[in-house]
């Protein structure tokens, strides 16, 4: 049986007795007058079955009794002695009338005393309709009560958090399946949450909302609706699993379930909107907070724990729609303690030292190794230092406009200091991994560096078959927003086994201590630093296979482009964020399929068309070179209908700062592009086509049709050369001959 519980606390002040001793030796002791007391001598319960607590004083041993018998209320302890904290349950009422019990306290001796009438309002009374069988009556249209009666039911949505449909309220009538309704009104309803409310079905209508897809049941007029005489409730969540809930059957009810929120959204800087939940055998359901709710602009919670809200279709499914943050309990350790892919470690700040926006930042200023790094997300990702004394520094800085990093100590000693990330896994890596990061050292800093993988902090294989892994260029220091450096490695035969549940270790140390300015580095003095810059990535390696689709007479989906950091991680990738890989001129045939162009860049399985240069330029002095990305001619004519998918690029690590020292592209690149047909034909009477609505956060794709095209026609994908900055993203360009 569900239940609902309600808290009701019954209690008193208990009366202290005095307790008057014997001045002699006798054994005769004064008792206190034994006493029993309770807040209240009557409760009126709704329908529907429920439980509250009763809060019992007393000095002396009591048993509890119900009248006539009463085989519709238990409580949770039938004597005891002194004062006790108990909880009264009662059974929905399935009969025609309300019902009435008598539970008495008392003692053996019969001479305390305290008594509570507790009355039931009914389910079924004459002309009284279930939840269930309005919802019954939804089934095929729209249905219109002519006849007189009556529906009762305990409110369980909360207009307080603003997370309800504008002018809804949700009621239930049971715990049970299919007792969930939402009630619309003219106005938001003014009552609270756990009240019962009646509502008079004369000229009341009920079906499926065209604005929230739900059954819901809309009374003649607000004045219809009263609340009950029954005491407030405090419903307790129906614990449903994703499957249950995807059945509908729990539609506007409480329910809870267990899980955390799935890799592909921890990315995302809210929970406004739909965020994908997955339990623990990875089944998925969503999470949806509308606009209005007052917490929409938290932040996406890292661990797994309980979720609760009401059941509400939303977006084509099922979801949950908490009703306050406190809803949202999920902060516990994420399911097997590892890392799915792709995962970024993020060093983004909140525009303040110390302060990550996705990492905690532990210093232990005695003992430098005992600072670490530890991710906020649940995953048990961490960054730990081995250093020397005379490199006993760990600084986690913010560094102007989304140019986040730790610098780590000067590493005078060379190999003998080193910083390690920790990565638990979730996932098996048998076919090798992809390792990202961006590095970069102070003008005295070690010059070149060694980068290393392990599974047992044992036996350590190097990421490439070089003594050095990666060299920081001569008098390249990192300073003023720029020279970090961006790293890619693909190990495709690892050496350790990387399974599920075992932990991958990265480390990474200096070579030698030569420095970048041509000496070794001192093991005292500044400006030795190394740091560790924007983010590390570890991912599959990249590999993309999409079909071409039917018809087509050319297709680019850019499948054999595997280079760069993905933008479509968000701004976890801080700088890296504008990682790019080779230019188009250095592309194989295989990979540009006939295609040219300039400024255009590799990223994983899309390319980018612009480019800006921020390695070695200063952010507020970052410049756009535009780009422009032409195809083959298709050689044939006729009518093209072309397709292709695309988004704008926005610097999504930057802080608004003053002009002087904000970066140049904040506030992101133009979200224009332009398509131009050379060679033969038009696109609605003219030989250019604009799009002006490039999304920053997703691909959209985007059709035209060029008319009287010739077998020398082919197109051009250019930037906004009217704007200061102009990236976007391209991909799966489809070219079929129309009918």
């Amino acid at each position: 049986m569900k239940t609902f519980r309600y808290f009701l606390n019954i209690s008193g002040a208990l009366l202290a007795g005095s307790m008057m001793m014997a001045t002699s030796c006798s054994d005769d002791v004064a008792l206190p007058i034994a006493r029993i007391s309770l807040e209240t001598d009557s409760i009126f319960t709704p329908a529907i079955e429920a439980a509250l607590n009763v809060n019992l004083e007393a000095n002396c041993d009591w048993k509890a009794t119900f009248s006539d018998g009463c085989n519709w209320a238990r409580i949770s302890m039938r004597e005891s002695t002194g004062s006790e904290t108990l909880v009264l349950s009662v059974d929905k009422n399935e009969e025609a009338s309300s019902r009435e019990t008598i539970l008495t306290f008392s003692n053996r001796q019969n001479s305390a005393v305290a008594s509570l009438v507790i009355r039931q309002n009914s389910a079924s009374a004459d002309g009284l309709v279930t939840v269930k069988e309005l919802r019954s009556l939804a089934l095929s249209d729209n249905y219109t009560f002519t006849a007189e009666g009556l529906t009762r039911g305990i409110i369980v949505s909360n207009t307080q958090g603003g997370n309800v449909f504008e002018n809804r309220t949700a009621i239930i009538s049971s715990g049970e399946a299919g007792n969930g309704i939402l009630v619309a009104t003219d106005k938001q309803l003014l009552m609270g949450m756990g009240e019962e409310i009646e509502i008079n079905l004369k000229g009341a209508t009920i079906g499926r909302g065209s604005e929230t897809g739900q059954v819901e049941i809309k009374a003649a007029s607000d004045d219809e609706i009263k609340r009950t005489e029954s005491s407030r409730v405090e419903p307790v969540a129906i614990s449903v699993s994703a499957e249950e809930l995807a059945s509908g059957r729990y539609e506007g009810m409480l329910v809870s379930l267990e899980g955390q929120v799935a890799t592909a959204d921890m990315k995302k800087s809210n929970i406004a909107g739909l965020i994908t939940i997955q339990d623990q055998s990875k089944n998925t359901f969503g999470m949806v907070t509308l606009p209005s709710a007052t917490f929409a602009g938290n932040a996406v919670p890292s661990g797994s724990g309980t979720l609760t809200g009401i059941a509400v279709y939303y977006d084509g499914k099922y979801c949950v729609a908490p009703r306050s943050v406190d809803d949202i309990k999920m902060d516990g350790a994420r399911y097997d303690g590892g890392i799915t892919y792709p995962y970024v470690l993020s060093f983004m700040t909140e525009n303040a030292n110390s302060k990550g926006r996705y990492i905690d930042f532990v210093k232990d200023t005695k003992v430098i190794n005992n600072s670490y790094i530890m991710t906020k997300d649940g995953t048990g990702v961490t960054l730990k230092l081995n250093l020397s004394k005379s490199s006993n520094e760990f600084l986690f800085w913010a560094d102007d406009s989304g140019h986040h990093n730790l610098q780590l100590g000067t590493f005078s000693e060379g190999p003998e200091n080193d910083v390690t990330f920790i990565f638990p896994l979730d996932e098996d890596l048998p076919n090798g991994f992809r390792l990202q990061f961006g590095w970069g050292v102070q003008k005295k800093g070690c010059q070149n560096w060694v980068v290393e993988y392990s599974t047992d902090q044992t036996s350590w294989y190097k990421v490439s078959d070089d003594d050095i892994t990666f060299s920081i260029p001569t008098d390249r220091p990192y300073g003023s927003g720029k020279n970090y450096f961006m790293y890619s490695y693909d190990i495709k035969n690892p050496q350790a086994s990387l399974e599920r549940r075992k932990t991958l270790y990265i480390k990474l140390h200096p070579a030698n201590n030569d420095g970048i300015h041509g000496e070794p580095v001192a093991s005292s003095g500044s400006y030795g630093r190394a740091t560790a810059h924007s983010c590390i990535i570890i991912d599959r390696i990249p590999a993309f296979s999409t079909t071409k689709p039917a018809g087509a007479v050319w297709f680019q989906p850019f499948d054999n482009l595997t280079q760069g950091a993905d933008y479509i991680l968000g701004d976890r990738l801080c700088g890296l964020l504008n990682f790019c890989g080779d230019d188009i001129a250095q592309w194989t045939q295989t990979q540009s399929m006939g295609l040219t162009g300039k400024n255009v860049r590799q990223r994983p399985g899309y390319a980018q068309i612009g480019y800006v240069e921020s390695v070695a330029t200063a952010h507020q002095d970052l410049k756009c070179e535009h780009g422009e990305l032409q195809t083959p001619a298709v050689g044939a004519a006729g009518n093209y209908e072309v397709t292709f998918e695309a988004m704008a690029y926005k610097n999504h690590s930057v802080f608004s700062k003053a002009a002087s020292a904000q970066s140049a592209d904040y506030g992101g690149d133009s979200r224009k592009a332009v398509i131009e047909v050379v060679g033969g034909g038009t696109i609605n009477g003219a030989t250019t086509f604009e799009i002006s609505d490039l999304d920053y956060t997703k691909f959209n794709q985007y059709t035209f049709t060029v008319k009287d095209a010739k077998p020398t026609t082919y197109l051009k994908f250019c930037g906004d050369k009217d704007s200061k900055f102009s990236r976007w993203f391209i991909d799966n360009i489809t070219i079929n001959i129309a009918k």
